[in-house]
């Protein structure tokens, strides 16, 4: 229950202070909105990616080493449903 409301009060603040950030007074700081939006984006991208593919190996490699059915089965429906398009 605290941690539903932990997550919730994060994401207000981080939603508060990314909008103080980008137009402070209520005024937009930046002339060009889209590029300093895709600089934050790709900032925040790259280590979301980094993570999710740290946690996918982690997955792969616990099947790997330790395969019992329902994890092997549960991978298998997994890639299938979301393949790796790089």
């Amino acid at each position: 229950e605290y941690a539903r409301m932990a997550v919730q009060v994060f994401l207000v603040l981080g939603g508060y202070l990314a909008a103080c950030a980008l137009a402070p007074q209520g005024m937009g700081k930046h002339a060009q909105f889209w590029p300093v939006l895709g600089k934050r984006y790709v900032r925040l991208c790259i280590p979301y990616c980094a993570a999710l593919a740290f946690a996918l190996d982690m997955v792969t490699i616990n099947i790997i080493l330790s395969p019992k059915k329902g994890q092997l089965c549960a991978a298998i429906l997994f890639f299938l449903h979301y393949p790796l398009s790089l």
